[in-house]
């Protein structure tokens, strides 16, 4: 390959990455500022394949090799960012302003969380939520226990005990069964 088409394919794919990167951080623009615009998903669409054309298209064989494990990944990592990480920005961003879920009126800060934790029942409901976690901790980990304990002890009637007991994770498949017969 001469210097002249690999200094080219250099820019094309510069160009590329350029462009895809501007075109996802526009399409998240507009969604933080709520635009009502109907050409955010074709952005987004169009700015990731730019960004792995234009990977893909930069001249060292290396690295072509690096791309074409990050495009097997390419799919998990979307979805990823597209349900945990984007979700999570926004909660932020939303949660700094008085978004009332359909426009923004204004940026209100920190105003938000101290107005949450100075609420009285939010504290209780914390509380709440702390006390249900240690009870059923305990609960859940006392019986299973003591469950597994008598499954193992040497009682009188300890066959008909784990045949109750574990009864109930043999029905799905024996009605499975039944029915695919």
């Amino acid at each position: 390959m001469s210097n002249q088409s690999t200094a080219g394919r250099r820019v094309l794919s510069l160009i590329l990455l350029i462009a895809g990167v501007c075109l996802l951080v526009g399409a998240l623009v507009l969604d933080f500022t709520g635009s009502t615009l109907t050409f955010r998903g074709p952005m987004l669409i169009i700015g990731a394949i730019g960004i792995i054309i234009g990977a893909y298209l930069y001249p060292t064989v290396k690295h072509h090799r690096k791309i074409i494990n990050v495009l097997f990944l390419f799919p998990l990592l979307f979805t990823f960012a597209v349900t945990v990480i984007i979700p999570l920005i926004l909660g932020v961003f939303y949660s700094l302003t008085d978004w009332n879920g359909i426009r923004f009126n204004d940026f209100v800060g920190l105003e938000n969380y101290t107005t949450m934790f100075n609420e009285p029942a939010f504290i209780w409901s914390i509380l709440i939520t702390i006390l249900f976690v240690v009870f059923n901790m305990i609960l859940v980990n006392v019986v299973g226990f003591l469950l597994a304990l008598l499954c193992t002890s040497n009682l009188k009637g300890l066959g008909f005990f784990r045949a109750s007991y574990f009864l109930p994770n043999l029905i799905g498949g024996i009605v499975l069964g039944y029915i695919w017969q």
